[in-house]
């Protein structure tokens, strides 16, 4: 039998595509406040986006078809950094406040995340795996060093040797707080305590000396530093899900509750200068100045269809198995754990299948009419 057809074929793929405008849209991720407190960075829909502090209209900065995130503010508040696998793997951006186009500064094959800016604003932190032999790491790439570049671009310099994740500088430059990596589990695991659960520390450029700041069993992370350096506020499940504490580096031992949120968890933790935290909760953008309540911000992000909503795609290869039917007049394929069935005759193409879950293992019926197959549905 002939099976020259089956090595290229024609897909309808039909994609979702974000609606063109959403009155409150919903997770809203990696928020950052800027230093001067106006504005806010967030990540949505796969771009970067800005809106005032006070809530409002927000304004996309980035379109790419790259999936943009975890941004992070110079000092003077005018330009952002973040990560962008739009060259195939994270690596490190910059992009005026204002929009317009962005300037690439890392190149390197790892992923690249930016963590901070040094507090005289002429480099940027950022974790990495870049320097380590592959006989030195220790079950796979995903614990990794921090390095700082200039925001000219250049050669990075390696910081530490040891993963510190959300590394932020005290206002005088002097130490970084951040929180540690120790093992794999997964960052977004509620309720995760055991041995290699995160803690907060500090490091100490004078003396090359690194802190541990909690003791808590469960997860301690992301901690910022209030401009006059006395103070620093972190996320801790010791509440029973994530909430914003407050602590006296020098005497760590004491700490404070400062949000009560149930229910759901508290990521992304920023401070402005002027004390206005920011974070977000339940998908939405939150803030918390520090005379008052905390507050969701109402957010308004407008934006139109980025692609079509169906693509037609010429493949000639990635159908991982075939089945012909008994009389060799159609050919039933999977791609991308989809179902597909192909006429012999006519080389048309007709989509059998449309879920989230895998299609496998095809078999036709005896009347070659019906087809037989396994899927990962209703969990199994």
């Amino acid at each position: 039998m002939k099976n020259s057809y089956f090595l290229s074929f024609v897909l309808a793929v039909v994609f979702v595509v974000p609606a063109s405008s959403q009155d409150r849209p919903s997770w809203m991720r990696y928020s950052k406040i800027s230093p001067d407190g106006s504005k806010i960075a967030f990540s949505y829909a796969g771009d970067l986006w800005i809106v005032s502090s006070t809530g409002g209209e927000a304004k996309i900065l980035t379109s790419h078809d790259g999936y943009e995130f975890h941004p992070v503010w110079s000092p003077d508040s005018k330009t952002i950094a973040y990560a962008s696998d739009r060259h195939g793997n994270y690596d490190v951006f910059t992009i005026s406040a204002e929009g317009g186009k962005s300037k690439r500064l890392t190149f390197h094959s790892s992923a690249d995340l930016p963590e901070s800016y040094t507090r005289d604003g002429k480099r940027i932190l950022f974790s990495s795996n870049r320097q380590d032999a592959p006989e030195a790491l220790i079950g796979g790439q995903m614990l990794g060093e921090l390095y700082s570049i200039s925001t000219h671009g250049g050669r990075p310099l390696q910081v530490l040797t040891t993963p510190a994740q959300d590394a932020v500088p005290s206002p005088d430059g002097r130490y970084l707080a951040f929180h540690d990596h120790k093992g794999y589990e997964s960052a977004w695991r509620k309720h995760h305590t055991s041995s290699i659960a995160r803690d907060v520390w500090i490091w100490d450029s004078k003396t090359d000396k690194q802190t541990k700041l909690t003791n808590f069993k469960g997860e301690d992370r992301n901690p910022v530093w209030t401009k006059d350096g006395r103070t620093i506020y972190y996320l801790s499940e010791k509440s029973g899900t994530f909430n914003v504490w407050r602590m006296n580096p020098q005497s760590p031992e004491d700490t404070t509750q400062v949000t009560t949120h149930e229910t759901h968890p508290v990521r992304f933790l920023s401070i402005a200068d002027n004390g206005t935290m920011c974070y977000g909760y339940n998908g939405e953008i939150w803030v918390k100045n520090p005379e008052s309540a905390a507050h969701r911000v109402a957010i308004d992000a407008k934006m139109g269809d980025r692609q079509n909503p169906v693509k037609v795609l010429s493949l000639k290869n990635g159908a991982t198995e075939m089945a012909v039917s008994p009389n060799e007049e159609e050919v039933a394929f999977v791609v991308r754990g989809e179902i597909f069935v192909v006429s012999t005759k006519h080389g048309t193409t007709k989509r059998i299948t449309d879920t989230p879950q895998q299609e496998r293992s095809l078999t036709w019926a005896p009347d070659g009419r019906t087809l037989f197959y396994a899927s990962e549905r209703n969990n199994y």
